[in-house]
């Protein structure tokens, strides 16, 4: 009959390479965000398939930098009031660390507009970040926005 004798260092070092083989899971942190986003149209169509637009951002607060907004598509209910509704958009904003994606979901009544923006990565510190905002506008020269929310970073 055999006995096979392991020694402890060669259970120990197999037990160090099975744990350094494996990815380790990446750290997360969430930012309160809040600030304001001045947003002025470079073009606005009307189509059969309501606004589509195109807007420079300036991102003031947390989040700061430039940006740009396409809106693709929206119900319009009553344009000469300015009612639409299921307005969607992405908007992009640049900044030092990195650049933020947001995809947007709004409406807007008469001088008041109302956005859903979700986080959907980015690039920089924004790579794979997730969060979601809300922010709330005044339509008079452009759209005057404040925001708040959260923004998880992936680390």
């Amino acid at each position: 009959m055999k006995t096979l004798i392991i020694s402890p260092s060669i259970v120990l070092l197999s037990s160090l390479c099975l744990f350094a083989g494996r990815p380790a899971l990446a750290a997360s942190s969430t930012i309160q965000v809040s600030g304001e986003i001045h947003e002025q149209f470079i073009q606005v169509i009307v189509t059969a398939n309501g606004v589509t637009a195109t807007a420079a951002d300036t991102w003031t607060g947390s989040l700061a930098g430039k940006g740009i907004t396409h809106i693709f598509s929206s119900d319009v209910i009553d344009f000469n009031n300015g009612i639409e509704e299921n307005v969607i958009s992405s908007r992009r904003l640049f900044t030092p660390d990195g650049n933020l994606f947001l995809s947007e979901v709004g409406s807007r009544n008469g001088d008041v507009v109302s956005v859903v923006s979700t986080v959907v990565g980015g690039t920089g510190i924004y790579k794979n970040a997730t969060g979601q905002l809300l922010l709330s506008g005044i339509h008079v020269n452009g759209v005057q926005f404040t925001y708040t929310g959260s923004v998880t970073l992936a680390q």
